[in-house]
């Protein structure tokens, strides 16, 4: 199967309003100092420096420096991108696996989610490492 890779380059905080739209129904995940988040895809650019964001057979994964942003997509089906991807390669299927983000076994992860501890103890979610050697992993959740 083949599997496709998209990138933005380098954007800034006023071009986050297009990813936003690109993404504006997907679920995100992403930590900053308010503690971890998993909603939909925020308005406006969070301070953190890495956000993850999914929905069917496509996955976000972008990088935040300050006022500066790149985002990639892996995709499974090459269907309906357009803006605000500029790049985009063919590659094999990614390394799926299951992961589990967080475990109640400390009261110090515990604290780390303010406001949204349904997160602790899930076990439905899963890493997509794309077979190239500067990509990093992507986040995604069982549907």
């Amino acid at each position: 199967m083949t599997w496709f890779l998209h990138g933005t380059g380098q954007r800034t905080g006023s071009d986050w309003p297009m990813l936003q739209s690109f993404a504006a129904d997907w679920e995100a995940s992403w930590a900053d100092v308010a503690g971890f988040h998993l909603e939909p895809m925020p308005e406006q650019q969070p301070v953190t420096t890495h956000l993850w964001a999914w929905s069917q057979s496509h996955w976000l994964r972008v990088r935040i420096d300050g006022a500066c942003w790149w985002a990639a997509l892996l995709s499974s089906d090459d269907s309906g991108v357009g803006e605000p991807w500029t790049e985009t390669d063919e590659v094999p299927e990614p390394t799926i696996s299951d992961i589990r983000h967080w475990h109640v076994g400390s009261d110090r992860q515990v604290r780390q989610f303010r406001g949204n501890t349904e997160i602790l103890d899930r076990d439905d979610f899963f890493q997509l490492v794309p077979l190239r050697p500067t990509t990093a992993a992507f986040i995604g959740r069982h549907a």
